[in-house]
């Protein structure tokens, strides 16, 4: 059902069938991008983190099992009202509501019995030099008469910085003993490694960390950091045995362990509110580089509407990505459909930006979420943010782009293209758009490859006028080449190339004036190098128990070049009509007898 604000409600959640789901992760183009995922089971949130699966903040959980732990092992709200402990969205007779965004997800619970009604909203922050989900709890008193609430809310187990997810699932008791929380006094702690856990004989020292601040009122609320505080001898964490004895603000004045055990982050909340009153906690999670980006996002948190500005924010961004599609009918939830769409296949290709003389592609990543855990997807926490992917899902999700930013013009067809070998396969992998610069010009801020972000990051520290450092930018990547990165990772596939034809056909139907051009006059077509041959089949096959069998396809070749070179060792180049005959020779040839179809080796 589609409600207020492009809303989807959900009613009873917690009853339906299991599914899952995902926050965008689109921070904006100046902002670090978090990735975050939720399924129809207590408080929703299952994991988050940056970059990728191996940087969890809330530990990664393939489906089945997020479905199994998201309520005891996710975000938890423990309410004491008049001395009386209780847990929100845990109760299975209160009424539970999911409300879905396409960039925001809400929940609400009303608890008749206990007179409360508890609200849940989760964004990610938009626009900062660190990456955080905010999550707002508010609790508002549906009793006539004033009460008093003790609340401690957070998570029952948060992952340092430096430990990796197969750390946390392989070794974890060994693990514990590098971890530890900092400034948990000065109510923003920081959870790291104190040194690398690599077993080189090199230890190298960890700046990065992940971060939880939290503010009600305008006011940093103190934190429990040490799982026993709160839990006492329940290590199975399913009820708050020292919470039942003392208040919350108690509880967070008690000296805590902070190293060598995996920690929690409860924040807590002593008030008392009249009839119809209520009290609200708005926290963050996340991680940063830098001490003096968490100070200053402290600072800006006890600002009075910073926390609402940056929600209405979060929601603005997919607003905006989505208006190419706006869709008007007299049917509201088919016009919101049509965005959603959008905003999918936006995810998996990318939205193109102009930067300068570049078409850049933003916010692409893989499809990872919880249920596809065989795919490692990856964020990079960075502005102008990327990431990886295969090269069909890049591939069909820029069919339309053409049509939708007629800026992009034909480079997707270069690009693709230019993928596609000698002989008619293409890498499988599409990674991170990487530039270089031809002279040192600019050697003081940039070396070797680089991003886009990873420019602006070093710009953000280096020059402090925001008009200077636009200018120069744009000036930096203007001098810049772009260098399109590629792997091979499981090998060639037989159907991808049929994508491209897609790709010509969209941009004929905006430029149909430029065929000529585009087809024989543009000789700036390159052959990626093989990273592998098929063997012949006598290499092929094995004598086993049960047959002959095949197993050894591939010989993996040495590479020298990401392009096919002459014997000169110039980059060849050619045409698109060349490449196009190359493919019609290469898959006529790879017909089966029958001629039904392209055989796949």
């Amino acid at each position: 059902m589609l409600v207020q604000d492009q809303l989807f409600l959900i009613d009873e959640y917690e009853k339906k069938s299991v599914f899952s789901s995902f926050l965008p992760g689109i921070n904006g183009l100046t902002g670090i991008p978090v990735w975050s995922f939720y399924v129809n089971r207590g408080q929703c949130i299952t994991s988050f983190g940056t970059m990728d699966k191996e940087h969890s903040i809330m530990e990664f959980y393939p489906a089945h099992q997020a479905y199994q732990r998201t309520g005891e092992m996710g975000f938890r709200t423990f309410i004491k009202i008049d001395g009386v402990c209780m847990e929100a969205f845990t109760q299975a007779d209160t009424r539970k509501q999911m409300f879905i965004g396409k960039n925001e997800l809400r929940i609400v619970e009303v608890d008749e019995k206990n007179r409360i009604c508890v609200r849940v909203c989760y964004n990610t922050l938009p626009e900062e030099p660190l990456g955080a989900l905010m999550r707002s709890v508010e609790i508002i008193n549906l009793a006539a008469q004033e009460r008093s609430f003790e609340v401690l809310d957070g998570m029952p187990e948060l992952v340092p910085y430096g430990v990796s997810l197969s750390s946390m699932k392989e070794m974890s008791q060994t693990a514990k003993a590098w971890m530890e929380v900092l400034d948990h006094t000065k109510r923003m702690p920081r959870f790291k490694v104190r040194a690398s856990m690599q077993d080189t004989a090199q230890v190298s020292q960890v700046e990065e960390f992940h971060f939880a601040l939290a503010v009600s009122g305008q006011e940093l609320l103190a934190s429990v950091v040490s799982q026993e505080t709160i839990f006492g001898y329940d290590t199975a964490l399913k009820k708050p045995m020292r919470f039942a004895e003392k208040s919350a603000e108690a509880l967070s004045g008690e000296k805590q362990i902070t190293q060598n055990e995996v920690p929690c982050c409860f924040f807590a909340r002593d008030t008392v509110l009249s009839g119809g009153a209520s009290v609200k906690i708005q926290e963050v999670y996340g991680m940063s580089k830098a001490v003096g980006h968490l100070e200053e996002l402290a600072e800006k948190l006890q600002t009075e509407h910073y926390f609402e500005e940056k929600q209405l924010r979060a929601k603005e961004l997919t607003e905006e990505l989505t208006d190419a599609i706006q869709t008007k009918t007299g049917h509201a939830v088919f016009d919101e459909y049509c965005r959603q769409s959008y905003l999918d296949n936006l995810l998996r290709g990318g939205s193109p930006i102009q930067i300068g003389k570049h078409i850049f592609y933003v916010y692409s990543r893989k499809h990872g979420d919880i249920e596809r855990d065989y795919n490692f997807f990856m964020m990079y926490p960075e502005s102008f943010s990327q990431g990886n992917g295969n090269f069909r899902d890049v591939n069909q999700n820029r069919r339309c782009d053409v049509q939708f930013a007629p800026f992009v013009e034909e480079r997707n067809i270069k690009a693709f293209y230019s993928y596609i070998q000698t002989n008619g396969y293409n890498p499988l992998g599409i990674e991170k758009s990487v530039y270089r610069l031809e002279n040192d010009q600019y050697a003081d801020l940039t070396t070797g490859t680089f991003t886009p972000g990873q420019l602006y990051e070093t710009l953000r520290a280096k020059v402090l006028n925001e008009t200077d450092r636009e200018k120069l930018f744009i000036e930096i990547m203007d001098a810049a080449r772009e260098q399109n990165e590629t792997s091979f990772i499981e090998g060639y596939w037989t159907d991808h190339w049929t994508y491209n034809l897609d790709l010509v056909e969209s941009f004929l139907s905006v430029y149909p004036e430029r065929e000529r051009a585009l087809v024989f006059e543009e000789q700036d077509y390159t052959y990626r190098q093989s990273c592998a041959s098929i063997l012949p089949r006598r290499k092929r096959y094995e004598k086993t128990q049960q047959g002959i069998r095949q197993y050894y396809f591939l010989k993996e070749l040495v590479e020298n070049g990401k392009y096919v070179t002459d014997g000169d060792g110039n980059v060849v180049y050619a045409s698109l009509a060349e490449k196009l005959f190359l493919l019609c020779v290469l898959k006529t040839a790879a017909l089966d007898p029958y001629g039904m179809g392209i055989e796949m080796e």
